[in-house]
């Protein structure tokens, strides 16, 4: 399993602010289709914010909706690992749904359609063009990861100990109506200062911010608004590591 740092973007689609500092590879595909009565729409792994932007304005003017709720991408800036997506036809009918590459691997695509009267999420059909360039794309994808994987794997050594059990709690979670049990259960939340907390009980364990090893202190001064999720994993012999996922 890779330990690499995704960086987990919340899109608010409406306003289509660029918040990837670096774009990604190969912008201006609109990943549409449009045949007869029926909008095909197919997400590679190489698509830019921009692209999606572009994907959603289509959808709307053929008289549906397009969301994206969720995007992660790799630590490199080149390709999509996971993606949220809601989607609504012209009769009212909502989808909603999500892929992830094994391993922060890229996505292989997330693909539908919309017709007059429905839709479909997920799917696995893709009509030509879009289908041969989602397969090239996904192919150029894998080949930017098998060039980092060096690097990946001098990142993940740490983590191979830590395969076991695990938890991990959404930022939603240290800062809503169970976080004071989870601080005082698991030892992580939301200081009153708006920092993320880490209590002592983690003095001797592996602690990392993202890729970064640090220490307990480090953790405590990260502002809590970065915060994406924390992973805490446990090895046989009770060693702790926990990961912060942040922005």
């Amino acid at each position: 399993m890779l330990f690499v740092c995704l960086l987990k973007v919340n899109l608010f689609m409406a306003a289509l602010t660029p918040v990837i500092a670096q774009p990604l590879i190969n912008p201006g595909k609109t990943g549409i289709l449009i045949r007869n009565d029926t909008l095909y729409w197919s997400i590679s792994p190489l698509m830019t914010i921009a692209d999606l932007g572009v994907m959603r304005k289509k959808i709307g003017e053929f008289g549906g909706d397009f969301m994206v709720e969720n995007l992660e991408i790799d630590p490199l800036k080149r390709y999509i690992t996971a993606i949220t997506v809601s989607v609504k036809s012209k009769s009212g009918s909502t989808g909603l749904g999500s892929t992830e590459g094994l391993n922060a691997m890229p996505i292989k695509h997330y693909s539908g359609y919309l017709v007059k009267n429905g839709l479909s999420i997920g799917s696995n059909y893709i009509p030509e063009p879009l289908s041969q360039r989602i397969k090239t794309d996904y192919q150029q994808a894998l080949a930017y990861y098998k060039q980092s994987d060096t690097e990946y794997a001098r990142r993940n050594n740490a983590k191979f100990a830590y395969e076991g059990n695990g938890i991990i709690f959404p930022k939603r979670l240290l800062e809503g109506k169970a976080s004071d049990a989870i601080l005082e259960r698991s030892g992580v939340g939301k200081s009153v200062g708006n920092t993320f907390l880490i209590t002592d009980m983690y003095r001797n364990a592996e602690l990392y911010l993202n890729e970064k090893k640090v220490n307990v202190d480090e953790l405590n001064a990260l502002p809590f608004d970065r915060v994406i999720k924390v992973e805490i994993k446990k090895e046989r012999f009770d060693k702790k590591c926990v990961i912060v996922y942040a922005n």
